[in-house]
């Protein structure tokens, strides 16, 4: 089979995919993609959004760079696309798993607000450098993401980061069976 694979994509950000597509006997076309990252080349009905750093990117995506994520949404939804977002993450199977994602962000930043309470408290810092609103928390990001599948259609989808080339062809080659999120 052959599939096209976003130009756009930094070179060797989907090595793994590229390797298992070669050892399987299918060829990547790069060439420019106005929504996701690979399609089956002549049916453009289905495009698969790659998440190769898992759901550190989804969260980023969905947070950070929310209107371009969105944008793109809109983008397949009018074009009459579906759009596959598939989130290399391991362990994670479901949006429900996807609430017991220990967030690095929540994390690094709770203990960045225990110093400056500590510093606060000694009197080494002003009040007035009190914490500022914490990252959103895993729950609230699968939210974020169920909201995605109601709006634009979006269907969010799992895979261990091995098995993403095995996952991408069973997708657009059709024998995947696609469960709606709820």
């Amino acid at each position: 089979m052959i599939f096209i694979h976003d130009s756009r994509d930094k070179e060797g950000k989907h090595d793994n995919l590229e390797s298992w597509m070669q050892a399987n006997g299918h060829e990547l076309i790069r060439q420019k993609m106005d929504v996701g990252d690979v399609m089956l080349l002549g049916d453009g009905s289905i495009c698969i959004d790659l998440k190769s750093l898992g759901l550190a990117e989804v969260y980023s995506n969905l947070v950070h760079d929310h209107r371009r994520f969105r944008d793109e949404c809109i983008r397949a939804k009018d074009s009459g696309v579906k759009l596959i977002v598939l989130v290399e993450e391991s362990g994670i199977h479901s949006l429900e798993d996807v609430k017991s994602w220990v967030n690095p962000q929540v994390k690094r930043r709770q203990r960045q607000d225990n110093y400056t309470m500590f510093l606060i408290a000694k009197g080494k810092l002003p009040p007035s450098k009190m914490p500022k609103k914490p990252p959103v928390d895993s729950s609230r990001l699968a939210g974020m993401m169920d909201a995605m599948h109601m709006n634009y259609g979006v269907e969010w989808m799992f895979c261990e980061p091995s098995d993403v080339g095995k996952t991408v062809v069973e997708i657009l080659a059709g024998s995947y069976n696609i469960v709606e999120p709820r």
